[in-house]
């Protein structure tokens, strides 16, 4: 049988939003604006990306015939995510937020935060052990989204000071679930119906270019001249495939029916950026909560944050326009970006990134119809980078693959002038 206070909070679940980024597009600042709303419950990071993900729950349900299930649970949940409480860890976590990083929590910039980027993000793991453990007790068995709920009070209380009764007043969680394949989204929407989703949107080309970059600068592509012949081509096309999944995960959004939910939106991060005092107070009303002015602060845990590092731009603080002042054109070519342009006109219109017309577009579609059975500029750079060209660029996997893609984006804007998955924008004026 389950206690009293189970039945109870299976009946009174917490508020729930959760962020989605659309490409590279500042969700960790974003959520470090969030962090601190003495309203709101949430965990630093992208650690809990893949709670809800395919036998993810397997590992952690207890044997409740055993006397000690909840000491193994609080056991398993700091071992399984040690480092959101000591960034210092090199571990990844289930899910790989970001693919299979060689430490995760530095490659997030929690490695690099405070005033002049000295410390690393560290908290008082069994104190959130005790808080976890008591609250436990409360239980006589617990579920997949209740644990989950406990786990945010449990670090509320232990590491954000407050108490269990403000938790339990305020009952609002933003859970920055990153970008969950389809099993956790729906998976997640299966514990939460309700939950409503805020897409953090950044001008499409410069966040696909951005995010393209950092995959090819992470295989060491593009910038290596000691390497083999073998080695060079082995680097090239792990590349390659790793820059279309970028593009086709971006696109894959837009034609998401789970996206375009009534209770959805979207934000442009360049409003974030330069017009906080605006949007902010919009953002809070949605989520149901008081502007605060933890809203205007990027910390996390009241340590200031600076997000991942960049070679880019440098040590830049969180409301720093240089990331999104940058031109387009670093990977992609001219032709590349008037392609892309046409084939993100939808949701660039929406939210104001394109001054093209619905003429233009029509005209513009014509126009890179038979581009598209043609090789890209930024995939001619890759297919000379791998030296060995015993294949015809066109016969090559992630060539195949994105053209095909490409094709499909073709004809459902030719039919349909838009993609179904584009959020409804919230806008400050």
């Amino acid at each position: 049988l389950k206690s009293k206070s189970e039945r109870v909070s299976n009946t009174r679940k917490s508020r729930m939003v959760a962020l989605i980024p659309f490409g590279r597009s500042g969700s960790l600042f974003f959520h470090s604006l969030i962090d601190g709303h003495p309203e709101v419950s949430t965990l630093p990071g992208v650690y809990f990306k893949g709670w809800f993900g395919l036998e993810v729950w397997r590992k952690f349900a207890p044997d409740f015939a055993k006397s000690d299930w909840r000491e193994h649970l609080v056991k398993t949940i700091v071992r399984e995510f040690q480092p959101l409480f000591d960034a210092r860890c090199k571990n990844n976590v289930i899910g790989n937020p970001w693919d299979r990083r060689d430490w995760l929590a530095k490659d997030s910039g929690f490695t690099d935060m405070g005033p002049d980027r000295s410390q690393s993000f560290l908290v008082d793991q069994n104190s959130f052990c005790r808080e976890f453990l008591i609250l436990l007790n409360s239980f006589s068995s617990i579920g997949i989204s209740e644990c989950f709920e406990l786990i945010h009070r449990a670090f509320d209380i232990s590491v954000r000071g407050k108490s269990s009764a403000s938790c339990q007043e305020n009952n609002n969680i933003f859970y920055h679930i990153h970008n969950p394949n389809t099993y956790e989204h729906l998976h997640f929407l299966k514990h939460y119906p309700q939950a409503r989703f805020l897409q953090l949107i950044r001008n499409p080309i410069q966040s696909m270019e951005s995010w393209m970059l950092v995959n090819s600068q992470n295989v060491g592509v593009l910038s290596s001249d000691n390497t083999s012949d073998k080695t060079a081509y082995t680097l090239s096309i792990v590349a390659w495939r790793k820059v279309v999944a970028v593009i086709l995960t971006m696109f894959l959004q837009m034609l998401s029916p789970l996206i375009n939910r009534s209770n959805n939106c979207g934000v442009r991060l360049e409003d974030i950026k330069r017009n906080p005092h605006e949007l902010m107070p919009k953002i809070a009303a949605w989520m149901g909560v008081k502007d605060h002015p933890e809203l205007y602060k990027s910390r996390f845990c009241g340590l200031e944050y600076w997000g991942p590092a960049s070679k880019e731009t440098g040590k830049i603080t969180g409301f720093d326009t240089r990331a999104i002042d940058k031109p387009v054109g670093r990977l992609l070519g001219v032709r590349d970006i008037l392609i892309f342009e046409t084939l993100f006109w939808p949701l660039a219109k929406k939210y104001s990134y394109t001054q093209m017309d619905d003429a233009e577009f029509r005209l513009r579609l014509a126009e890179i119809r038979p581009w598209l059975d043609e090789p890209l500029e930024f995939e001619n750079r890759f297919y000379d980078e791998m030296v060995d060209h015993g294949f015809p660029l066109e016969q090559l996997a992630p060539y195949v693959r994105l053209h095909q893609f490409m094709h499909v984006l073709w004809k459902t804007l030719d039919r349909d002038e838009t993609y179904i998955g584009i959020p409804k924008r919230l806008e400050f004026n």
